[in-house]
């Protein structure tokens, strides 16, 4: 088993699987390792996790309320310069010289009709009873005047008061209470990934429950699988252990059995060379016997006239006599050497009937020597091919071994990394825990705050409303504090009218004094607006209209002294 292909990653794992199909151990340090993987993804989740929750925290808070509060501050510094702006003189000037305007156009209307019709000289008494009936309604108008100079007062100490409560509602967005806070954009969003990441931190928990089950089943599958492993080993150890005992027994046996058949056989072949030199010698003695029976039946004349010639009778009976006498010791000897012969005869016929058995004794032995020599040379090439078994078994056993002891390193490093992942994860949860009371402690403040944002922001509306109010009333009272003016400033002509033309008594002089006055206002230009608008370059005043009109029609010289002008150049004046 390669355990390097498996470790080094999918695509060597594609490409052991294309070698060929996986085995049981390859299958499970693959599922242990893709385990351990996943384990090293979650472990990368939990610290972006870790870092996402380390990002909530409260000065964006903290910076949304101070935004909050410069808005509501700027809201507060806009309605000042409202104020302030009503309050100036010069603004009231501006906003006035329309009204005056047209005041003006109506009393030189009113001159030049009271100089179309000229007045005699006799009419003075009458003119001193207008002239009483007009400063008595001066004095009616001063009093109506100073009573609308204290409302304008008593608004001004309004304005105050309205500007103390600005001020506590500033203090009050300061120190908002939690409600308001609560319902800021800003916490609802921070609220809602604190959610998130507490549901991917629940999914995280289940998904390392779950791998912690699959690792607990893999543990015990591969216990099992062990115990299976090593049972079938030692199963196959005590086996192959029997059959080599059996074999070396048989082979004993074998050995036995020749050892004895040799010796046996050797003694049989002692005998037999034994019976063979016996069988030999009795032939000898056999083929000597016959040789003198045959010699001693047998009578050659030629011998016997070689003995008879040259002897006497007596010496031929006495040789007569002894051959008898031979004759009958022979003759006495012929049945025992018949009985000898038959018997020899028999022993070798038996000798021979012996040879053959024992030689059939022998072919047998020789055929069982060759049966068991073939049976003790397969059984030493059964027990040479048991001990290639045995030494692959034991390569193989000593290869698993290996494989079971990378397999339990590679467990305790899983069983460490989980120990250190559960740590890690406990941690986070630790962590998150704090991160939730410090989200709790931001709600709480946060909804203070946003219950005193909330009321501060209803004050501020009510007070918006009170000084829409107010202005409203400010804007009437200058409206009528201007109208009042102007009948002032009316009646102040009419009394300086009847004045002059009490005093000096020829009216035409008085209307040519004003129509001088009246030209040297005017534009020259035009000689229908009032001057207005000055060059700042030159200093001569003409009309905005005219001066606007010079500058559309790029003639952008003074009229009088030929000076060079932009719009930059152009000053506004109240005459």
């Amino acid at each position: 088993m390669d355990l390097k292909r498996l470790l080094d990653g999918p695509e060597s794992g594609a490409k052991r699987v294309a070698e060929g199909p996986l085995t049981p151990e390859e299958i499970e340090l693959f599922q242990k390792e893709a385990i351990f993987r996943q384990m090293k993804a979650y472990q990368r989740e939990r610290d972006e996790l870790q870092a996402q929750l380390a990002a909530v925290t409260t000065p964006p808070l903290e910076a949304s309320i101070r935004k909050e509060l410069e808005r509501v501050t700027e809201q507060y510094l806009e309605a000042c310069r409202k104020i302030e702006r009503l309050k100036s003189p010069l603004v009231a000037r501006v906003t006035q010289d329309p009204v005056r305007k047209d005041s003006d156009g109506h009393v030189k209307a009113e001159e030049e009709s009271n100089s179309a019709t000229p007045q005699p000289a006799s009419s003075s008494e009458e003119s001193q009873k207008k002239i009483q009936e007009l400063t008595e309604a001066l004095d009616g108008e001063h009093g109506v005047v100073a009573k609308q100079n204290e409302q304008l007062k008593l608004a001004e100490q309004q304005v105050i008061s309205l500007e103390g409560k600005i001020r506590d509602l500033e203090l009050q967005v300061a120190n908002l209470p939690q409600e308001a806070v609560r319902k800021s954009d800003f916490y609802i969003m921070n609220d809602r990934k604190i959610q998130d990441l507490t549901a991917d931190n629940v999914r995280l928990e289940q998904e390392l429950q779950r791998q912690q089950t699959t690792l607990g089943q893999l543990q015990g599958e591969q216990a099992f699988y062990e115990k299976d492993v090593r049972e079938k080993y030692d199963q196959q150890k005590q086996n192959l252990e029997k059959q080599l005992e059996q074999m070396e027994a048989d082979v004993s046996r074998i050995r036995g059995v020749r050892d004895e058949l040799m010796g046996e056989l050797n003694v049989k072949r002692a005998a037999e060379q034994e019976l063979i030199k016996q069988t030999e010698a009795l032939k000898e003695r056999l083929e000597l016997a016959e040789a003198k029976i045959s010699s001693s039946t047998t009578i050659d004349p030629a011998e016997v006239d070689a003995v008879v010639e040259g002897k006497s009778e007596q010496e031929l009976r006495e040789l007569a006599a002894k051959l008898a006498r031979q004759n009958k010791a022979f003759a006495a000897e012929i049945p025992g050497l018949e009985k000898a012969f038959a018997k020899a005869h028999a022993r070798a016929n038996q000798k021979i009937i012996d040879q053959a058995a024992v030689d059939a004794k022998l072919s047998a032995l020789n055929t069982a020597k060759v049966k068991a020599d073939e049976k003790y040379f397969g059984a030493m090439r059964a027990r040479d091919a048991l001990n290639i078994e045995y030494q692959q078994v034991k390569a193989a056993l000593a290869k698993s071994s290996e494989v079971i002891n990378n397999l339990r390193a590679q467990e305790q490093k899983l069983v460490s990394n989980t120990a250190r992942v559960q740590r890690q994860l406990a941690e986070a949860e630790n962590k998150v825990v704090q991160v939730q009371r410090v989200q709790a402690q931001v709600e709480r403040r946060r909804n203070e705050l946003e219950q005193q944002l909330a009321a501060a922001r209803h004050e501020i509306q009510k007070l918006q409303s009170q000084l829409t109010t107010r202005d409203g009333d400010i804007a009437e009272e200058r409206t009528t504090k201007r109208n009042l003016e102007q009948q002032i400033e009316k009646l102040k002509k009419q009394v300086d009218v009847k004045q002059l033309t009490s005093g000096m008594g020829s009216a035409q002089a008085i209307q040519e004094q004003i129509e001088s006055l009246r030209s040297i206002a005017l534009c020259s230009l035009c000689t229908k607006n009032w001057k207005d608008t000055a060059i700042k370059v030159c200093g001569h005043v003409f009309c905005n209209d005219c001066a606007m009109a010079r500058l559309n029609a790029r003639m952008r010289k003074c009229p009088l002294c030929n000076s060079q002008f932009g719009q930059n150049d152009l000053l506004q004046v109240h005459l």
